[in-house]
């Protein structure tokens, strides 16, 4: 019915993560934005996986 003009997402969740969900995405609707937050500032792992995604990164 509408649009959706930014998804903004968590990148750490239970069964998904905000990647996962943004490549999900990506397949219908390729020019959504995906704005990514995490609470995790200093977690390695999250921003290397971040790094291959497009979009921006939040922190929490």
């Amino acid at each position: 019915e509408g649009s959706v003009d930014l998804v903004l997402t968590d990148v750490v969740m239970p069964g998904l993560s905000g990647p996962e969900l943004a490549e999900r995405l990506a397949v219908d609707y390729p020019d959504t934005p995906v704005l990514f937050m995490s609470g995790y500032i200093d977690n390695e792992p999250i921003d290397d996986e971040l790094s291959k995604e497009p979009g921006a990164l939040l922190r929490k």
